[in-house]
């Protein structure tokens, strides 16, 4: 006597459809069954609650990706395209160092603007966010300005450290100072700074990722700065920033 094939069996005497047929229909419903694992726990719910959706690498190619921002991302391998004065050095990629003084008011900056070509690349109508890890080696006397602003020409937004006390800063349309205090930083110690535009005017300023200040529908001098930094000392000794990073993207102008 041959043994039966299990999955040809009837599911029971009253019914006719076969152990197959029924594992076939089970397997079509969950298919068809949009919320299927997105239970607390289970597999689709915690892939998409990762911050990290780990694809192996090399595995994500281009034409699955939307290049629908202008964008810059700068390790600082060279400073060209950067405007710099003398007291500007790329200590090594991945480390630039800022250093104003020993004399008083003495005043060292970079920055980089939107050029020939792109002019307006940098508007706040196009939605820019940017940021940048920076750390301050002194925290008396000083003077730094971060972020799409140029203090000299009164315009623009981003970071202020006054002393070793941050704040959020901006000029308003009449060039006034605007300035609220984020609170100190700890010297040699690398930081976070970054700002989210929305609305074309709506600013946040983080700090680490953690939001420390927000405007809304504020009138602001704008800058045509993708980036700057700007170090000014205050008495006859020197002070000095580093920095490792910057990373700016916007809508693309028209």
């Amino acid at each position: 006597m041959s043994n039966p094939v299990w999955g040809l069996l009837e599911k029971a005497q009253d019914d006719p459809q076969t152990i197959l047929q029924a594992i076939a229909e089970l397997i079509a419903a969950h298919e068809a069954d949009a919320e299927a694992h997105l239970g607390t726990g289970e597999a689709l719910q915690s892939h998409r609650a990762s911050e990290i959706i780990d694809h192996a690498a090399n595995s994500v190619v281009r034409d699955k990706l939307e290049f629908d921002r202008f964008a810059i991302d700068d390790m600082f391998a060279t400073l060209d395209g950067w405007d710099t004065s003398a007291g500007v050095s790329q200590m090594g990629i991945g480390d630039v160092e800022i250093y104003a003084g020993p004399v008083i008011n003495d005043i060292d900056q970079m920055y980089t603007l939107a050029g020939e070509g792109i002019e307006g690349q940098a508007a706040l109508a196009l939605n820019p966010v940017w940021q940048t890890r920076i750390k301050i080696l002194d925290n008396t006397e000083q003077d730094i300005y971060i972020g799409q602003i140029l203090p000299a020409a009164e315009v623009g937004y981003g970071f202020k450290i006054h002393d070793g006390t941050l704040y959020a800063v901006y000029f308003d349309d009449e060039g006034a100072e605007q300035l609220s205090e984020i609170g100190g930083l700890s010297l040699d110690t690398w930081v976070v700074l970054s700002c989210e535009v929305t609305n074309g005017g709506d600013i946040v300023w983080k700090l680490d990722g953690v939001q420390e200040h927000s405007i809304t529908d504020t009138a602001i001098s704008e800058s045509d700065a993708f980036g700057s930094y700007y170090v000014k000392a205050l008495d006859a000794n020197s002070k000095i920033i580093h920095i490792q990073a910057f990373h700016f993207d916007a809508d693309f102008v028209s």
